[in-house]
């Protein structure tokens, strides 16, 4: 922490030059105090498929075996990882076409305006990224969420923020750098 002692200066020995010098020495104590660095600590989680690393900070709520997670941001606010089996189906599932269908069950279930739809790469992995914000059905923004979907071996790998409107901006950063790190295992 940084102390500032200032000492009364009589008004006529007070210059222009040395009260602009003042406002600069307050002014780069102040950055520096009200905008600390992030934390760069992360933990990593190690499954069976795959593995991807989060900040510390953040609180591991729930974690199961097969891969399933969640991570709390704010009590209203998380980011989880879902893990769905694709067995099912007799045919390799393209990510394009589990994304479509992922948004149409979406837009089935709630008042789903989609904002962001696209193929992407992600640590040299072919993803689809898609937002959406949900409304109440009369206009008003209720909540904003991201996918981050990965396919491979019949299985796929969904990871969701879900945020409040206001603060999506700000959560999007994080699940952007969670999802940079996602890889598989084997």
């Amino acid at each position: 922490m940084i102390i500032l002692h200032l000492t009364l200066i009589k008004p006529k020995e007070v210059t222009m030059k040395k009260y602009l010098l003042f406002l600069l020495v307050v002014a780069f104590i102040g950055e520096r105090q009200v905008y600390p660095q992030e934390s760069s600590a992360t933990k990593t989680l190690t499954f069976k498929n795959y593995s991807i690393s989060y900040p510390a900070d953040l609180r591991l709520a729930k974690k199961t075996e097969s891969g399933n997670f969640m991570l709390l941001v704010t009590p209203k606010e998380d980011i989880s990882m879902v893990i769905i089996d694709l067995s099912q189906y007799p045919y390799d599932v393209p990510l394009k076409d589990y994304a479509e269908s992922a948004i149409e069950q979406l837009k089935e279930e709630h008042f789903t305006t989609v904002l962001e739809n696209k193929a992407t790469t992600i640590n040299n992995l072919p993803c689809w990224r898609f937002i959406c914000a949900f409304d109440d059905g009369h206009g008003e923004l209720q909540a904003k969420s991201m996918y981050h979907i990965w396919i491979k071996n019949k299985w796929a790998y969904v990871l969701i923020l879900n945020s409040e409107p206001t603060n999506f901006d700000k959560q999007k950063l994080i699940v952007q750098k969670i999802a940079g790190t996602f890889k598989y295992t084997h």
